[in-house]
């Protein structure tokens, strides 16, 4: 067990800090990396791989423009791997604003996440 946790920090795996003390760690509510996401419409987003646990678990609701660039599924593959500047949603402190998101949304971003992520745009942490 020891291992698995060292293994984890030199990842740098970070769990939810908004679910119950002694949560198991899982891929649903553990990351390991951000991922950069470039819309046609000119959004670019730079998300941690939790954003979807905190949409379906903790209600979290993102901010009105990124939902939108999300429900367009209008991703711009020429702008993959750049280094656009890129505004940071979903890395969650404290209080936060909490709603619904439109019915097929988690699906849409989940599609947008793997898109970006075959495109080489995600970053994996590296423990130090």
């Amino acid at each position: 067990m020891i291992k698995i946790a060292l293994w984890r920090l030199k990842m740098g795996m970070h769990q939810c800090l908004f679910c119950p003390p002694g949560t198991r760690l899982t891929p649903e509510n553990s990351s390991s990396g951000d991922t950069v996401l470039v819309f046609a419409g000119g959004g670019v987003w730079k998300v941690p791989d939790l954003i979807k646990h905190y949409v379906r678990v903790h209600k979290w609701l993102p901010p009105q423009k990124f939902v939108t660039d999300v429900m367009s599924r209008e991703i711009d593959l020429t702008a993959i791997n750049t280094r656009l500047p890129a505004e940071r949603i979903g890395y969650l402190e404290g209080k936060f604003e909490t709603g619904d998101v439109p019915a097929d949304f988690l699906e849409k971003l989940a599609w947008a996440m793997q898109v970006a992520d075959l495109a080489g745009n995600r970053q994996q942490f590296r423990g130090g």
